[in-house]
């Protein structure tokens, strides 16, 4: 079963503060950063709860390209190695479960139209004005799949006045990336902006069997365009459409990781007896940071993106602003899946087609914000349906089509009551209602394909969502805050449950509920010259669900493995975060952000067993003890990162300059869920670093950048390969690894014009 990778982060509105800090040489005083993901304009110091707003500027020193690597630059966020999305997680809570029938525990917002689970629209940050991230519970607002928290983007709109950018960047390690941005007048009320980017990267890992060829990276292209209409003085329209391609080679889904370990007795339990490692992956010497794989069969992954919205405001004047948003998206995901790595005497070849198509209507009112008592009102109708065939027909033959549908609609309401001058109290709830079919097409394993058996079911869940908070605000720039948070994500189906599904007996999964308070102070200096914002927070989920292999099927290796997927019982994160930053003078900026994040199970009986656990290391009859006090994967407990900027301004020259240090530091970890301590990591610190001239009419920017700096080579994952074994005796005969983007130095240069 594929590792999944989930990390920990938190971060308050102060470090957007200290970000734009940097994009202004000529003063200090950063003014206000605003944040809009809880559907009205505000600015993030007076928002009672951490919030996070990341720029172009500070995506770039971080080396981030796509959402999936926020982890680098957000330390609450960390990327998801789910095999088919990309969800990340924020504060430990990601989904641990991969099924066509369950939504993600992390809310994705693009220019306000809620994202589909299996949508790769919001992975590329292109045409990019900012990101916001919210740690969940973020339901009351945003739904079911925000009980982990919300991430929020928001592109670039269309202007009136005409502008142009482009950026060019190239790597060491083998990564075009360009993108382009324009817009101006149509009309006198008409306004057009057009963005195209593509992003190439061959990856860092090398497919042996296949010459070298590089693996592990994708190939993406994509275009928006945006339609701004100002009917009148109250009245403004937006149209927008999308198109977004990706192509990636990965590896195989068992035996792909590459090996730092293997005993030279190990046999794999496909293959021949007696085959030697070297036979079955060619090419492959294991050691420490081995990159080299070997697959005859490429795991290609494919995506293609494409729809549209419409959001019409109408100023009601005393009422407030009146929007509709209405929104289309049609995902596309056929993958030609290896399922296993040997390059020799095994076909593991896993055809899958994902389709989905997502329509949503949201209809809202907005108060004044210059009055006592400020308000939200809306509605939201979602309809999701999702087409899912899977064949495997040489290994642990399958072969079916499974179809999933959610409809949802939901009532909301957010009020705001400045009841002195100085405190203020928040409340809001939602009130939803999701309906939940499916239908599973078992088919032949042999063609001409033929339905064996044709299963559907379905259920209705309905649930409340809350959230209350106390904001004092002892000065103008200073404030404390408490808010507490009550969520559910409503029932789901296990899809992955052939067993019962054939049966007739398949279940809805009990709905996973969550409780959190936040408490906090947010403080800036007068002038806007420094930053300091401070939070504790405590989170509980109950039904925490959780897949995995079924024990009894992993005691038998000469049984297909079933994944299913269970409402373990609680798991809690506790933490307290600190985001600061200073800046002293027009030329220098100083930013640090710090998590101490306690994430752990605090109730799982009857856990399956880590690969190759022992009774005297606890497992018996494929079973562990309850695992309560174990820390949740990939969460280290302290998290850190900072940054320096100094700029040099060059009269004389007809170029400034401008130089930059980003650092971040994760303490020891491990990756498996249920305590392998073949999973432990060690802990590392990564430095980044930049150099970058710029004319002195803004227009040209060019950058030398090196990322990982000092070569500190990491570990993102490391585990035991279950598929190879040594005959007779129980030990661990083989370690394979996985990498991050920036686990290896590379550099790169960087071209911006503007014009």
């Amino acid at each position: 079963m594929r590792k999944l990778l989930f990390q920990a982060t938190a971060l308050s509105s102060a470090l957007a503060s200290c970000t734009a800090m940097a994009q202004s040489p000529q003063a200090s005083d950063v003014g206000d950063i605003v944040v809009t993901a809880q559907k009205r304009t505000e600015n993030v110091q007076d928002v009672p709860k951490s919030v996070d707003v990341v720029n172009v500027e500070r995506l770039a020193d971080s080396g981030v390209t796509r959402i999936t690597d926020l982890s680098a630059v957000a330390p609450s966020v960390s990327g998801s190695l789910t095999p088919f999305t990309g969800t990340p997680a924020i504060r430990g809570i990601s989904s641990f479960s991969f099924s066509v029938g369950l939504q993600g525990q992390t809310g994705v917002v693009v220019d306000d139209v809620p994202q589909s689970p299996f949508s790769n629209l919001a992975n590329e940050l292109a045409d990019l004005q900012r990101v916001e991230i919210f740690p969940g519970p973020q339901s009351t607002l945003s739904g079911r799949n925000a009980a982990g928290g919300l991430i929020n983007i928001v592109t670039r709109r269309p202007e009136q006045q005409f502008s142009a950018d482009f950026m060019a960047e190239q790597t060491t390690d083998h990564q075009t990336l360009v993108q382009g941005f324009v817009t101006g007048p149509l009309a006198p009320t008409l306004a057009f902006s057009l963005s195209g980017f593509f992003n190439d990267w061959d990856g860092n890992l090398r497919n042996q069997a296949q010459d070298g060829k590089r693996l592990g990276g994708w190939r993406t292209w994509g275009t928006r365009g945006k339609l701004l209409w100002e009917l009148s003085d109250t009245v403004e329209a937006t149209l927008t459409g999308f198109y977004i391609e990706n192509k990636s080679i990965n590896v195989p889904t068992l035996s792909g990781n590459p090996y730092i370990s293997v005993d030279p007795d190990a046999e794999h339990r496909f293959a021949a007896p007696d085959t030697s490692f070297a036979s079955l992956f060619p090419g492959v010497t294991p050691g420490a940071f081995n990159r080299d794989t070997s697959a005859a069969i490429d795991s290609i992954a494919r995506s293609k993106d494409r729809g549209g919205s419409l959001n019409v405001s109408v100023d009601a004047g005393a009422l407030g602003t009146v929007s509709s948003i209405s929104a289309f998206t049609k995902t596309s995901l056929p993958r030609e899946d290896n399922f296993i790595a040997p390059s020799v005497g095994i076909d593991g070849r896993v055809d899958v087609s994902y389709e989905s198509e997502q329509i949503s209507q949201e209809v809202r009112l907005v108060s004044p914000g210059n009055q006592p008592f400020t308000y939200l009102l809306g509605a939201i109708y979602s309809d999701n349906d999702i087409f899912f065939p899977y064949s495997r027909l040489n290994i642990f033959s399958v072969n079916w089509v499974r179809n999933s549908s959610f409809a949802s609609l939901a009532f909301y309401g957010r009020g705001t009551w400045q009841f002195t001058e100085q405190a203020s109290i928040t409340g809001g709830l939602r009130y939803q209602r999701d309906k939940q079919g499916w239908d599973w097409d078992f088919l032949t394993t042999t063609t001409p394909f033929q339905s064996t058996a044709y299963r559907a079911g379905g259920s209705k869940y309905d649930f409340v969502s809350g959230e209350v908070s106390l904001k004092y605000d002892f000065t103008p720039d200073i404030n404390a805050y408490v808010t507490g948070s009550a969520s559910q994500t409503g029932e789901a189906y296990d899809l992955e449950d052939q067993a019962n599904a054939l049966a007739g007996t398949l279940e809805p999964i009990a709905s996973e509920k969550v409780k959190n308070i936040e408490i906090g102070i947010k403080a800036q200096s007068p002038d806007r010259v420094w930053t300091a914002n401070v939070n504790f927070f405590h989170a509980r989920y109950s039904n925490y669900q959780i897949q995995t292999i079924e024990p009894l099927a992993a005691a038998d290796p000469n049984k297909p493995p079933v994944i299913r997927i269970f409402p373990i019982g609680k798991v809690e994160t506790t933490g307290l975060e600190f985001v600061g930053g200073f800046r002293p003078s027009p030329e220098l900026t100083f930013s640090l952000n710090a998590a101490y994040l306690n994430a752990k199970i605090k109730d799982y009986p009857s856990a399956a067993c880590y690969g190759r656990q022992t009774v005297a290391q606890g497992c018996v009859d494929g079973f562990q003890a309850n695992l309560a006090g174990l820390s949740m994967p990939n969460t280290p407990k302290v998290k850190i990162n900072g940054s320096v900027k100094y700029d040099l301004a060059l009269p004389s020259a007809p170029f400034d300059a401008s130089f930059m240090f980003f650092a971040r530091y994760q303490s020891r970890s491990h990756g498996d869920l249920f305590g392998n301590p073949i999973s432990n990591l060690p802990a590392y610190t990564i430095v980044n670093g930049s150099v970058s001239l710029l004319d002195h009419d803004n227009k040209v920017e060019l950058t030398l950048f090196v990322n990982n700096l000092l070569n500190k080579k990491y570990y993102a994952g490391l585990g035991d390969d279950t598929q190879l074994s040594v005959p007779g005796l129980p030990t661990i005969p083989a370690i394979t690894a996985t990498y991050a983007r920036d686990s290896f130095r590379y550099g790169g240069i960087r071209l911006n014009a503007r014009f």
